[in-house]
């Protein structure tokens, strides 16, 4: 990577630099600011900015020396640095010289910049600042929110609805968002390729005998299903092609699954979850019954590299951890959801990303989770929010990151919010189905597929201005 061009930035930041000391005489009052600016560069003997000598930055007739960016104040860099994206911060301004890669450098000047935008609690469960990559927290939040804010001319969307003849239960996007998998009530799967200017379907195949509600991502190029047939397969695209390797079989529908390397966990709609090892054959290494009743959404939670709990979420209204290691249940009949008996809310998905985890209710309330076993809210809902959709719709599918929290529902909208304590929303739109059954979001794509047949994409179309 070449190093910038100091003059050109400081061409382009001049403009900046005015506004921004304009700003503090109006603030901090002229000769309080002038007096300080004289101090400053008294040191590097240089003629400071004054509010007598109009606007230009430029060398006088005089060749008077001149003042750049790399000799201002601290205090007047950070002004400065405020009008400009964290992107052009990090991948320029940084790399000018070490003092200013010095300043850029501190935490502090990301997690004061994030809160002086959004004047929120981020991330929404406090976290070990070590375990926070501020400088990329900040970088993801501002992106989306200028993504999302500006959806017309920075998105493109398309529609396919020629494939799948019905409801498109489970969605996903793998290979770093280059590919798509669509699985539907029709028993088939369809794969997209979404990694070039004109996406398009690459094969389409019956996978099940029974309606397909689940999909996790086993590799770049293999993922597993699970179908109303009682069955869960491995599949994988080779060439244009999908092929079946492992199947694992149970006596009831399998609703949902979730994988990492050596472990396959399943929910069935006859209240049990189970675990393959597949280096193990077909038979599970594991099966347990935490619920009472039908098993809707797991997920897999990792530590320092090995599997540590399966969460899950039922339609009995509550959450249950189960200890990998330990081979029994860890915590159960975590409430989720409201505490009036007469309530009929139970959880519907749920979406696990670092040190939060949100489940989504059948009556458009979202849940913000601990999942993090040694803290002292370990699997406790931490918020409940209204998640904006029409009263009383159901939270049909939730993804999230660093930077947003996307929420999709029965009401046919999609909603996109930042990844805040209480999310604030960024942007709302309605898709071409009557509603939204599944979603998923990966590297600035959102795929949603719809109870009409239809899978629609949201994709980056163009680079967000610097």
């Amino acid at each position: 990577m070449s190093l910038p061009d100091i003059n050109e930035i400081e061409a382009a930041i001049h403009p900046v630099l005015e506004k921004s000391v304009e700003e503090l005489r109006c603030s901090e009052g002229q000769d309080e600011v002038d007096e300080v600016l004289h101090q400053s560069f008294a040191v590097i003997d240089v003629k400071p900015i004054s509010k007598n000598e109009g606007n230009s930055l430029e060398s006088t007739e005089e060749e008077e020396p001149r003042i750049t960016l790399t000799d201002l104040p601290t205090e007047v860099f950070l002004q400065i640095c405020s009008y400009l994206s964290a992107r052009v911060l990090m991948q320029t301004l940084r790399l000018v010289n070490k003092r200013l890669n010095g300043i850029l450098s501190d935490d502090f000047i990301w997690r004061s910049r994030i809160y002086k935008r959004w004047r929120q609690v981020y991330p929404p469960i406090p976290a070990n600042n070590e375990s926070v990559n501020w400088k990329a927290a900040c970088l993801n939040l501002e992106e989306q929110q200028e993504r999302w804010s500006n959806m017309q001319s920075a998105m493109k969307h398309l529609v396919f609805n020629d494939t799948h003849v019905a409801s498109i239960d489970a969605i996903m996007l793998i290979n770093r968002g280059t590919l798509c998998i669509s699985g539907s009530r029709d028993r088939h799967l369809a794969v997209w390729g979404v990694d070039t200017a004109n996406p398009q379907l690459i094969t389409s195949n019956e996978a099940h005998k029974g309606w397909i509600w689940g999909l996790a991502a086993n590799s770049d190029s293999s993922f597993y299903t699970c179908s109303w047939d009682n069955t869960t397969k491995l599949w994988t695209l080779d060439e244009g092609r999908l092929s079946a390797s492992d199947t694992f079989k149970h006596k009831a529908a399998m609703l949902c699954v979730a994988c990492v390397p050596n472990l396959v966990a399943v929910g069935s709609f006859d209240k049990q979850v189970l675990l393959w090892d597949p280096r193990c054959g077909s038979k599970p290494i594991h099966s347990y019954a935490a619920h009472r009743r039908s098993v809707l959404k797991l997920c897999l939670l990792q530590e320092s590299g090995d599997t540590d709990a399966v969460v899950s979420i039922s339609e009995d209204k509550t959450l249950a951890v189960w200890d990998v290691r330990a081979g029994k249940l860890f915590k159960n009949n975590v409430k989720i959801g409201t505490n009036d008996p007469e309530s009929n809310a139970f959880p519907m998905c749920m979406s696990h990303n670092g040190d939060n985890l949100y489940i989504g209710d059948s009556k458009n309330r979202l849940h913000l989770v601990d999942p993090r076993r040694d803290s002292k809210t370990g699997f406790e809902v931490i918020a409940s929010y209204d998640a904006g959709h029409k009263d009383l719709c159901k939270i049909t599918a939730v993804r999230h990151g660093l930077d947003c929290v996307i929420t999709g529902s029965s009401d046919g909208t999609v909603r996109v919010s930042t990844a805040t304590h209480h999310p604030e929303l960024l942007t709302k739109f309605g898709t071409i189905g009557t509603e939204v059954a599944s979603l998923d979001f990966q590297h600035g794509i959102l795929a949603v597929g719809c109870t009409n047949c239809a899978v629609e994409l949201w994709m980056p179309d163009r680079e967000i201005d610097s």
